[in-house]
This record gives structure tokens, C-alpha cells and sequence, in this order.
């Protein structure tokens, strides 16, 4: 039997994993929240959706607008979730297309 010290932890951090499968924008094209806050990836836009406030949220998605899922598509090169956020009307809505793409990546 070998040393189990020295190897690996058989169950690795499921969403870490996952992106590793999604490109970073690059510089310049990185989202700019209303509020300053820059995004580089759908991991950390899966945190600021959590994390932001209603007036952030619906400066970006409004009734014929919505800066994610352009965001996403043009620069992450993401159209399945792309499609995903232009269908969704609120945040937790938002939150929950994201993480479901990125557990849908990771398998």
C-alpha cells in the first residue's frame, strides 16, 4: 500500500475544476460592473451575481437588454449560457443559469 500522505485528495473541488474549462477574458474585454468591479470569468461573475446589488442587477438586464449574456457570448465565447441569461428576468435566476453551466462543464 503506498502513502496516501503523499497523494492527491481523490475528490477535488468540483466548480474549480470546472473552470479551468472556460476561457478569461482578455484584457480589455473584461466586464466592467456598474459599481467598479471587474470580471474576468463566469466563476467570478457566478460571485458578483450573488453578491450585487438590485440597482447593479438591473442597470445591466432590463426589458430588451442584457449585458451578461452579450458579455458572455461575444467575449466568452459561452452561447448556451449566453441564450440561458437572455431568457432569465432576476438575479437568482441569473445565479442559478451560471452555476448550471459551469456543474455542466465540469462533467
Amino acid at each position: 500500500m503506498g502513502n496516501r500522505k503523499n497523494e492527491e485528495p481523490v475528490s477535488k473541488n468540483i466548480t474549480e475544476l470546472a473552470i479551468l474549462r472556460f476561457m478569461e477574458a482578455p484584457s480589455g474585454k473584461q466586464f466592467v460592473l456598474n459599481d467598479g468591479r471587474l470580471l474576468k470569468n463566469i466563476k467570478e461573475l457566478a460571485d458578483a451575481l450573488e453578491h450585487m446589488s438590485d440597482d447593479v442587477f438591473k442597470h445591466h438586464v432590463a426589458p430588451g437588454k442584457n449585458d451578461f449574456s452579450i458579455w458572455v457570448s461575444e467575449v466568452l465565447q459561452e452561447n448556451d449560457l449566453a441564450d440561458d441569461l437572455t431568457a432569465v428576468d432576476n438575479q437568482l435566476k441569473a445565479q442559478l443559469a451560471v452555476l448550471k453551466h459551469i456543474a455542466k462543464k465540469a462533467f
